[in-house]
């Protein structure tokens, strides 16, 4: 299918990047011209010839795996997980793997299916594009994310069928490094430093029908009316007529509004910047300045007026554009081909002082505009608070996980509108507006995950899954070769019946507080391992030797009795009255040592 050919051309080159191909330390410096620290690799052109050579992964590295598409497919099944669990948290995804005492959230699912180094080393080496092949980067600085770019937007625009409203504006994707040229800087944006990105979003539901990424100098289409041309046609709608197209006043232009009308057939509604000076644009573009200080005293607040445009399209006949001002708390300006008439709405206004909100008159263009005018401010808000990003410095993987977030918002709009009592039942949990997102972002997630290990993992002649046959990403079985305790009920592992024990907590659960220590240890069951007590004596007693060395000694460990379950520690009768909860000592304290 395209998602396993995509897979595996996307496998294929981080495994060439990090494993095969051949690299050389190389000393960076900074603007001032002073040495970097750190040095860099770079590619080695000539290998034959350079004894210090070595690939960027060094063998026997935490976590260094061979790449597959069933391992890449895993590795986005977490991070997809990790969107629905600590979306827009602003996390580091080592969570996934901590303990909940230090604040993380120890995941069954997770830990069974990749260990953390192993996750680490995937987020490292991702890569799509095999640098020495571009030799005209000039041309294309895109190259990087050419492959994923393409396959994204080709399906987002094939997948849902937009309402008639449509919005257009700016997103940016948080970057501040140096390893390109087109950063911009937008500061009225909640992320003020990074790569641009031209929208063009349903006004209804959110949904990225097209997107283009703004490259700097070498961007192709440099006017306004390019722009929004360009965004119709990769959202597949130029043939379509009868949309009608939101507008920040960046492109709101005479030329756009007229554009649009005649060589697609849409009309459209734009707020203009209303200045004292001459307008940047051409001055059939808008008939009024800014009024002055003294004339906006005597003019109440509601006060509007509007001026009407006609003009001919050889294809389509006569059409009009208005103008329309009017004085809220500022004044206010639109530029619009739609709402062309001299009708009024009510529109409500908070005052200072009082209690009830005041009615002013507006024209009828305001209730379009504030109707419909959000659709790329619900997507951006989706991506902060599901965000699927990773923190990277690579600009590349900062726009994979952008489009990454778009394609997880995308899913959760067609299954809120696909999901009913006769079509996919099992999909209605997902329309809940408490927790709807968040499940699916996790089911999916959990499901990648185990469509991976089930692909890769072959089981035996009696059909059951042996330890020896797993693949080479996975981590190592708990006890009689099974994993982690997990209750989802939805992963691989609780199909297939191979978790140890009972499992505590929901799989799209976030850490809650623990209860606090009890004074009294409670008794064991059942003997446990190397604990805490014991491990700093033994250490005191002998230090300088690894732990691993000191736990072969007869003597040094005893066997623990009693423990603390919210501190996670057990400790022998030596021990126990000297023993204090990790909430009553310091980190220097010895308090083994009685």
């Amino acid at each position: 299918s395209d998602l396993w050919s995509l897979l595996a051309r996307i496998s294929a080159e981080p495994e060439r990047y990090a494993c095969k191909e051949y690299a050389v330390e190389a000393q960076m410096k900074d603007r001032g011209g002073s040495a970097k620290a750190k040095k860099a690799l770079l590619s080695c052109k000539d290998p034959e010839s350079t004894p210090a050579k070595r690939c960027r992964a060094k063998k026997g590295a935490p976590g260094q795996r061979h790449f597959s598409p069933r391992y890449v497919l895993a590795f986005l099944g977490i991070c997809i997980c990790f969107s629905g669990v600590m979306g827009g948290g602003r996390q580091s995804p080592d969570v996934l793997w901590m303990a909940k005492d230090s604040g993380g959230l120890r995941m069954p699912m997770v830990m069974s299916t990749m260990p953390k180094n192993c996750f680490k080393f995937a987020r490292r080496y991702l890569h799509f594009c095999d640098n020495a092949a571009w030799v005209s980067r000039k041309e294309n600085l895109l190259y990087k994310v050419e492959i994923v770019l393409q396959k994204i937007m080709g399906n987002l625009n094939t997948s849902w069928s937009p309402g008639e409203n449509l919005s257009i504006d700016e997103a940016m994707i948080k970057y501040k490094g140096w390893a390109i040229t087109f950063v911009q800087y937008l500061p009225r944006k909640p992320a003020k430093h990074g790569i641009k990105v031209f929208c063009i979003c349903c006004a209804a539901t959110g949904y990225l029908v097209a997107f283009d990424i703004y490259t700097g100098d070498a961007y192709p289409h440099g006017s306004t009316w390019k722009i929004v041309q360009n965004l119709i046609i990769l959202s597949g709608l130029a043939a379509a007529v009868g949309y009608r197209l939101f507008m920040g006043n960046y492109y709101t232009t005479m030329g756009v509004i007229r554009g649009l009308y005649e060589h697609f057939g849409w009309v459209a509604a734009g707020t203009m910047v209303i200045r004292k000076k001459k307008q940047r644009y051409l001055g059939s573009d808008f008939p009024w300045r800014k009024l002055s200080a003294a004339a906006l005293q005597r003019v109440d607040r509601g006060f509007w007026r509007r001026a009407t445009q006609s003009f001919t399209s050889r294809s389509r006949g006569g059409h009009s554009a208005q103008a329309t001002m009017r004085k809220d708390r500022k004044v206010v300006g639109w530029l619009h081909s739609l709402a062309v008439n001299g009708n009024t709405v009510v529109a409500k206004r908070r005052i200072k002082g009082k209690k009830r909100a005041k009615e002013f008159s507006a024209p009828e263009v305001q209730k379009e505009y504030a109707k419909s005018f959000r659709g790329v401010d619900i997507s951006d808000q989706d991506g902060a608070f599901w965000g699927v990003s990773l923190r990277s410095s690579r600009w590349h993987l900062r726009v994979f996980f952008w489009m990454l977030e778009k394609v997880a918002h995308a899913a959760y709009i067609i299954v809120c509108n696909a999901a009913t009592d006769a079509c996919q039942p099992c999909l209605k949990p997902c329309k809940s507006r408490s927790s709807g997102r968040k499940k699916l972002a996790c089911r999916p997630g959990a499901a990648l995950a185990s469509h991976a290990i089930e692909r890769s993992w072959e089981k035996g002649e009696d059909g059951k899954c042996h330890d020896e046959n797993k693949p080479e990403w996975m981590p190592k079985a708990q006890a009689n070769g099974k994993y982690w305790p997990c209750g989802c009920g939805i992963c691989f592992f609780c199909k297939n019946k191979l978790t140890c024990g009972i499992a505590h907590g929901k799989l799209y659960s976030r850490p809650k507080q623990l209860p606090p220590c009890n004074p009294v240890l409670r008794k064991l069951g059942e003997a446990y391992s190397w604990r805490a007590a014991c491990t700093k004596a033994a250490q005191a007693e002998r230090p300088g030797v690894a732990l691993d060395d000191l736990r072969k000694v007869k003597g040094l460990a005893r066997r623990p009795n009693a423990g603390c379950a919210t501190c996670e520690e057990w400790v022998c009768k030596d021990h126990r009255a000297c023993y204090k909860h990790k909430g009553e000592r310091s980190e220097e304290e010895e308090w083994w040592r009685g």
